[in-house]
């Protein structure tokens, strides 16, 4: 599975990376700062799953999700977020993100995560 982790913090998109690292079907195929370089990331590289951050500069990432599953439908959106991932949900299933993951677990659990995403979907 190819991964754009798209985060403006690099400590985060450095630990997201190290994390799916260790999964050999795993590839980070490409990383972005903000919403409009995640709209032109996944138009260029093409990723299975893009992994967004809700609150980047200059970027509402439900907007950014809304955008890419509207222009490129098979590509799945989990959104990332400081908040609580449950009260996220709704919203980040409004937007057409396949899910959403608090980023105070991403090391638990965001390779269990993937897989179900990619299994449900």
């Amino acid at each position: 599975m190819r991964i754009l982790i798209a985060d403006d913090n690099d400590r985060v998109r450095d630990g997201i990376r190290a994390i799916l690292s260790n999964e050999d079907d795993f590839e980070v195929c490409g990383e972005a700062v903000d919403g409009a370089q995640a709209l032109d990331k996944t138009r260029e590289l093409s990723p299975d799953l893009v992994l967004l951050d809700i609150h980047m500069p200059n970027s509402d990432g439900f907007a950014v999700a809304r955008q890419i599953r509207l222009d490129f439908p098979k590509v799945k959106v989990l959104i990332m977020s400081q908040s609580d991932a449950d009260m996220m949900l709704s919203s980040a299933l409004h937007s057409g993100a396949a899910g959403c993951i608090d980023k105070t677990s991403l090391a638990a659990e965001l390779t269990s995560k993937v897989r179900e995403l990619l299994k449900s979907h």
